[in-house]
């Protein structure tokens, strides 16, 4: 794939995403770092043309979606997986094949990252917007991700079930446990990105229960991050 930076900037940028990795207790091994790269290029290059994201610097990017979406990994550790058949991911919605699903990716963040440094999960991407989307799809196709389906439709036209749901701008997190509890399997988690902790609602009585409010620190992210986890019923 041509790369749309420099061999020399892609060498900071591959400092910064180590130091990054390894502040978040992250290992993936050489080749999943080097397919993090190439999303970061392969963003660089289409937002010149596309603006698919109002952050334009590499090193940013790094810090904003990589980074950002990488604080995740850590809760998808016990995915209480649905049963299916094999690990195979194609074009056609089945409610037994996720893992992960993630409601409004816009270009693919977090599920590219994630689905990059965790092969074993099956991952559904939820986008409405058609140019983000196929952003996504060149991207698992120059970039080499084998285990993410993207679907082109809104959230509400989608039928599947996953033991976990994420997002990480698509709406209020009130609004966010509302949309997700048709995609989310009993006993399964949802887990919201916040800001500020005390931005998370007050789950009412119904499908959820709230197991735990993490502070984060993104490396590189001057801005408070929170991430809270929520129990299917």
């Amino acid at each position: 794939m041509p790369d749309a930076i420099s061999a020399e900037l892609r060498e900071q940028l591959g400092q910064q995403l180590s130091e990054g990795l390894t502040a978040l207790d992250l290992a993936p091994d050489p080749s999943q770092q080097a397919k993090l790269l190439d999303l970061v290029s392969l963003l660089v290059k289409w937002n010149r043309v596309y603006n698919l994201t109002a952050v334009r610097d590499p090193s940013d990017m790094i810090a904003r979606h990589l980074l950002d979406s990488l604080v995740l990994a850590p809760f998808l550790l016990d995915t209480h997986k649905l049963p299916s058949e094999d690990h195979t991911v194609d074009t056609e919605l089945d409610t037994h094949k996720y893992d992960v699903i993630d409601i409004g990716t816009g270009a693919g963040f977090p599920v590219l990252p994630l689905a990059i440094v965790r092969p074993d999960l099956n991952f559904l991407s939820i986008e409405s917007n058609g140019k983000k989307t196929r952003f996504q799809q060149q991207a698992i196709q120059n970039v080499g991700v084998q285990n993410v389906c993207v679907i082109n439709e809104r959230a509400e036209q989608v039928e599947a079930t996953a033991a976990f749901v994420t997002s990480r701008a698509f709406t209020a997190p009130a609004e966010f446990l509302w949309v997700s509890k048709r995609f989310c399997a009993p006993g399964g988690r949802v887990v919201v990105m916040l800001g500020q902790a005390e931005l998370m609602p007050v789950v009412p009585e119904g499908p959820f229960t709230v197991e735990q409010t993490v502070n984060i620190a993104v490396p590189g992210v001057d801005a408070p991050r929170h991430v809270s986890v929520c129990r299917r019923l």
